[in-house]
């Protein structure tokens, strides 16, 4: 009788793992050596294109060698490094995933050797000095090999470890090289305190730390790095390498959406100052900015970074539409206002910009009528003058016989026309603007607002309401010269 509740199917095991790419065994071979006490590390790479064979051998000069050679071939086996949550492994299942697609692996340490050959898996008796040894041989088309040494360029090699790694063609030696990869200094560094995972008792919990996290300007796409170990492409303005384990799948390559966006909310923080102005709609940005972290209106850096965006996306001059106040929309559009519509962002974004009054509405800004911000006033007989000369203006080019009021109001506009009903802003207009003689500036406002008996602003009806009311006039003044007489 077995102690053990599991067994493990080789085959079905490696079936998994070859719908991999073929670069994953080169990475967790190599994740397993930076994360070990090492100065050197050594990747040599032989692609036979004839035989569609690939060789990698990583060597390293860890004193202790391999911990356990017993980890080579036990799945979830407990993990020294599970603790520790600035260790990159956690699963114990890297190595045997990367030996899982080999024809051919061997591990060299300083406690032994063993193989994993067509006959299985066996002990040598050979023991290395110090270090260790991992050589895996596995099918690989001409494309899988370079896109294996795609990913070992992107490495960022930790600044205490010296990494080289050699590239042997054996059918184009021609292209035959040799790289000492250097260490890549970020753009920039800041620390923050982002979620992560370790074995605390037991088991592996989430818990949030602060972490230094470095950004690369990317030459190409940018990714994500777990400790200088690329994770996924991500659509940012900057690669980003997180100093601490990074919660993620089982596979180690992708996390979840919460994660990248507490990311990128800290990185546009950090960057808001500098991004360019047609890279503030990006993506990523608008994922920052759903994040709660943007949303603290107490919190000066996110409320200068919320801003900054909104003016490099719209300008100085914006505001939201108010869907209940279609005139104050169109007011906004005629004195060339960023007029954004609630469709053009997600819930949470707008809720960022309102948090910081990042965005004034239509109404706000343009509103007409509205108690909170209009105080109605007695006229004098100048506004009766001007009241009486409007409603006679409308009654015989339009028909009608509109109600006229004066109100005191922080709104923009000198007056508007709603519902039958002329207003005037004196605190737009002054009080001395309404005394005699008539001038055409009293006439154009009392026209430009009697025309929206025949719709707002840019619709052909306010136009053609406008060329009516003014043909009238001038017919009029042909023949009624002293209608046009105040009082």
């Amino acid at each position: 009788m077995s102690k053990n509740w599991f067994e493990v199917s080789t085959e079905g095991f490696r079936a998994i793992q070859l719908g991999k790419p073929k670069w994953y065994a080169v990475r967790e071979i190599l994740q397993n050596a930076f994360d070990e006490k090492i100065t050197e590390c050594r990747l040599q790479t032989t692609h036979d294109s004839v035989r569609g064979k690939a060789t990698f051998t990583v060597e390293d000069d860890n004193p202790e060698g391999f911990k356990d050679l017993q980890d080579a071939f036990t799945l979830y086996r407990d993990c020294y490094k599970r603790p520790d949550p600035t260790k990159r492994g956690r699963n114990n299942i890297g190595e045997k995933q990367a030996i899982a697609i080999c024809d051919y692996a061997e591990i060299e340490s300083t406690t032994g050797t063993w193989v994993f050959d067509d006959r299985g898996r066996h002990k040598k008796l050979h023991k290395r000095d110090s270090g260790s040894k991992v050589t895996l041989v596995i099918d690989m088309t001409k494309a899988d090999f370079e896109d294996t040494l795609k990913f070992v360029r992107l490495l960022i090699v930790p600044k205490e470890i010296k990494f080289t790694y050699t590239v042997v063609y054996v059918h184009d030696p021609e292209r035959n090289h040799a790289l000492v990869c250097e260490h890549k200094e970020p753009d920039r560094t800041f620390e923050t305190t982002l979620l992560t995972e370790y074995l605390k008792e037991d088991r592996m919990v989430r818990t949030t730390r602060k972490t230094k996290v470095e950004l690369y300007k990317p030459t190409e796409r940018a990714y994500l790095f777990e400790i200088g170990i690329p994770v996924c492409p991500i659509d940012c303005e900057f690669s980003i390498n997180v100093s601490q384990r990074v919660p993620m799948s089982i596979d180690r390559d992708t996390v979840s959406q919460s994660y990248l966006q507490d990311l990128y909310a800290e990185v546009l923080r950090q960057t808001y100052t500098e991004l360019p102005k047609d890279k503030a709609a990006d993506t990523w940005v608008n994922i920052a900015l759903a994040d709660d972290r943007l949303k603290d209106k107490d919190d000066p850096v996110a409320r200068e970074a919320v801003k900054t965006i909104v003016k490099d996306r719209y300008g100085d001059k914006v505001c939201s539409a108010s869907p209940g106040d279609p005139r104050s929309v169109d007011d906004a559009i005629c004195k060339d206002f960023n007029v954004v519509h609630g469709r053009e962002l997600p819930s949470d974004v707008w809720d960022t910009f309102r948090k910081h009054e990042a965005i004034p509405s239509s109404t706000r800004l343009f509103g007409r009528g509205v108690a909170e911000y209009c105080k109605p006033i007695q006229p004098n007989e100048d506004m009766n003058n001007i009241a009486i000369m409007a409603q006679h203006i409308a009654q015989e080019t339009l028909g009608i016989w509109p109600d006229v009021e004066f109100v005191e109001s922080d709104a923009t506009d000198a007056a508007w026309y709603g519902g039958r009903k002329l207003t005037f802003n004196v605190e737009q207009l002054g009080a001395g603007w309404f005394a005699p003689p008539l001038t055409k500036e009293h006439i154009a406002l009392i026209i430009h607002e009697l025309a929206h008996e025949g719709g707002e602003h840019h619709t052909e009806g306010y136009y053609k309401t406008l060329a009516s009311i003014g043909a009238h006039l001038v017919m009029m003044a042909l023949k009624e010269p002293g209608f046009f007489k105040l009082g």
